[in-house]
C-alpha cells in the first residue's frame, strides 16, 4: 500500500491511497485492488496544531508523521483483528475458560 499526504491544506489531511485492503485478503479471496482513492481526513484546530508542533519538536514534516501515525495505526488493527480471530478459532475447538475458572485463577493471582 501506498500512501502520500498532502498538508498543505488547512482543514483537512488529504491520503492518496493505492489499495482497497477492505475490498482484498483472505476472508474475500481476493488479490488488493490497486486503485486510487482520496480520503480526507479532518483535523480539529486543536490536531492541526499538536500535528505541526510536533513534526517541528522532532525536525520532521508533518505529512511524514501522519503516515507513521496511520501506519501504527494500521498495524495495531491488524494485530488486533488476528488476535480475536485467534481466540475466536480457539473457541471453536472448545479451548476456553468457564466464568468460574477465570475467577479461580484472578484468585490465586491476588492469595498472599
Amino acid at each position: 500500500m501506498t500512501i502520500s499526504v498532502d498538508v498543505q491544506r488547512q482543514t483537512a489531511l488529504c491520503l492518496y491511497v493505492r489499495c482497497r485492503p477492505a475490498l482484498c485478503g483472505p476472508l474475500t479471496g481476493r488479490s488488493c485492488a490497486l486503485t486510487l482513492a482520496l480520503v480526507e481526513v479532518h483535523l480539529t484546530p486543536e490536531q492541526q496544531h499538536q500535528l505541526a508542533e510536533l513534526a517541528s519538536h522532532r525536525g520532521r514534516d508533518a505529512g511524514t508523521l501522519a503516515q507513521e501515525a496511520i501506519s501504527r495505526y494500521l498495524a495495531e488493527e491488524a494485530r488486533f483483528i488476528e488476535a480475536v480471530e485467534l481466540g475466536e478459532a480457539a473457541l471453536k475447538r472448545g479451548e476456553h475458560l468457564t466464568h468460574e475458572q477465570v475467577g479461580k485463577r484472578i484468585d490465586r493471582l491476588f492469595q498472599p
